[in-house]
């Protein structure tokens, strides 16, 4: 996805829609603060240009099956 603004919760239910979706890749957008994708098969989730309103704030990323990602452009904490 490329280009695109969200608001919390909005995502998580897109990705509920692909519960068989491996491989995510996301590229300059804002809007999210926290994205929980734990009941998907996502294995790689690659992050370009995370951007915040509120610029103190990263992004909050749940997400257990991956196995592998990257990001860079913005501040993102991986829990567990």
């Amino acid at each position: 996805m490329y280009n695109m603004e969200f608001i919390d919760g909005v995502m998580e239910k897109v990705l509920y829609g692909c519960p068989n979706l491996e491989y995510l890749e996301l590229d300059e957008f804002l809007g999210i603060r926290c994205l929980e994708i734990s009941y998907v098969k996502l294995r790689e989730l690659i992050i370009r240009e995370y951007r915040n309103e509120n610029h103190d704030l990263g992004l909050e990323l749940i997400a257990p099956t991956l196995k592998y990602r990257k990001s860079w452009g913005g501040a993102v904490r991986y829990a567990s």
